[in-house]
């Protein structure tokens, strides 16, 4: 049995609360959800499938400032650890980065080079579009790079694109799929065998492309995104790097802002005016005016830009 999370779920039952008549609103649904202890729950578990290490060669990105606009344009892979009673497993997943549907699996004990061609060739079998090529984007793994793989992705006019740092925004579409199948699938936990867990895959792949609404396809599932090809505008993983810049602009002049309001406060507080290096302290005649009917108890004492203070004879008042 899958697992949805809360949002999501009550957009599938909103049909049956109102036709039973049943007010219930999301933060109702939350609550209730907490109270029976249905709430999913993380938790954190990694292990390493990519091994980066090696002299293949390994293509640039091409997907990193590319606009996607359509259905079949690229293809993202990624290979994701299953554990069962009889041995550690691996599955392959070939998604299309637009409409988020799961094209290809392949599900083995071992992560030889058969098991993503696999992946792949299913792939190439549920594509609908004709294409000239499409953009095969994956991680640095020794499987995507050797040139088994390569010369079979060459000869269905694939172009590769790999990641080039360890960032997993760069390949954020196929690792977001390969959680959303372990935590709200059930493929996380142990799973009795080989045999099962193929069953169980086979299960999960065919709800999440039919069922399974996402919040980037506007509350659409793979299959619906899919089948329309370019009417569904593309929401990225990646972050946002005009708005990040634009933050740090503005997060670096307000601290400027913020420094010379606190020298002018400086100024106007102790009386006092930097020019260079020299310190001239103006006289207040009518100093009540100025701080008030509150007189101080202890002289003010007025340190300069470095934490030194200043003399007795600088200081505004003298006690």
């Amino acid at each position: 049995m899958s697992q949805t999370g809360t949002r999501k779920l009550y957009e599938h039952l909103k049909p049956c609360l109102l036709e039973n008549r049943i007010k219930m609103g999301r933060d109702a649904l939350f609550d209730f959800l907490r109270y029976r202890g249905l709430l999913i729950r993380k938790t954190k578990r990694y292990h390493i499938t990519t091994d980066s290490k090696h002299y293949f060669y390994t293509s640039p990105n091409l997907i990193k400032d590319l606009e996607i606009t359509h259905s079949e344009q690229v293809f993202v892979c990624d290979i994701t650890y299953i554990k069962t009673d009889e041995c550690h497993a691996y599955l392959a997943l070939v998604t299309d980065a637009y409409s988020k549907k799961i094209m290809g699996w392949s599900f083995e004990n071992n992560m030889k080079v058969s098991m993503v061609k696999e992946a792949l060739s299913m792939a190439l079998k549920n594509t609908i579009y004709q294409h000239e090529s499409i953009i095969h984007h994956s991680d640095r793994g020794i499987q995507y790079c050797c040139p088994d793989y390569t010369d079979f992705t060459a000869m269905n006019n694939f172009k590769m694109s790999t990641t080039q740092k360890y960032d997993p925004y760069e390949n954020a579409v196929a690792e977001r799929i390969n959680g959303i199948l372990k935590y709200e699938f059930g493929l996380r936990r142990t799973l009795p065998s080989v045999a099962i867990a193929r069953l169980m895959i086979k299960e999960a792949v065919g709800v999440y492309n039919s069922k399974r609404l996402h919040w980037s396809l506007d509350l659409q599932t793979p299959d619906q995104v899919h089948g329309n090809y370019n009417k569904q505008k593309y929401k990225s993983y990646k972050k946002n790097a005009a708005w990040l810049i634009i933050f740090e602009l503005f997060m670096c002049g307000w601290k400027q802002a913020l420094l010379r309001s606190n020298l002018n406060s400086a100024k106007i507080m102790n009386g006092l005016e930097m020019k260079g290096t020299s310190q001239n302290v103006p006289s207040f005649k009518n100093q009540s005016s100025f701080w008030g009917k509150k007189k101080l108890k202890k002289p003010l004492t007025i340190y300069t830009k470095n934490g030194q203070p200043i003399s007795g004879q600088d200081r505004l008042f003298d006690g």
